[in-house]
C-alpha cells in the first residue's frame, strides 16, 4: 500500500481576510474575484506541501508581485507557479502563466 498523507490546511484569520481585501481593493481586483479567493483562504491559507503546490498567505504582499502586468501570484512550488490572468487562472512557471491552454481555468476550483 502507498503512503498516505494526511493535509491539515489553516484557515485564515479575520485580521487576514481583512489585509487581503484592502489590499485586493486598492489595487483594483473585480469584487468577484476577490470573494472568490477569501472563500478559499477561509480554507486554506499559506498552504505548503512538498509533494504538491502551495499558496501564498493572502495578506503577502507577494501576491502582487507581477501585479504591473496584471497578474496574481498565487502560489509558487518547485518550477511551477499559479497566477490570476486575463480572468483566469493558469498554471505555468517563471517565464509562461500557463503551459498551454490545457492549463488555464475559469476559477481557481477547477484549476486545484
Amino acid at each position: 500500500m502507498g503512503k498516505s498523507y494526511i493535509i491539515k490546511f489553516q484557515p485564515a484569520s479575520d485580521s487576514q481576510i481583512k489585509v487581503f481585501r484592502a489590499m485586493a481593493f486598492e489595487k483594483g481586483l473585480e469584487n468577484k474575484l476577490i470573494e472568490e479567493l477569501i472563500e478559499f483562504y477561509k480554507i486554506a491559507n499559506e498552504y505548503h506541501h512538498d509533494s504538491t503546490f502551495g499558496f501564498h498567505s493572502c495578506d503577502d504582499i507577494i501576491l502582487f508581485e507581477w501585479w504591473s502586468d496584471r497578474e496574481l501570484w498565487l502560489s509558487q512550488m518547485h518550477m511551477d507557479t499559479i497566477r490570476w490572468k486575463d480572468g483566469k487562472f493558469c498554471l505555468g512557471d517563471a517565464g509562461s502563466s500557463s503551459y498551454s491552454k490545457d492549463y488555464v481555468f475559469d476559477s481557481l476550483s477547477d484549476l486545484i
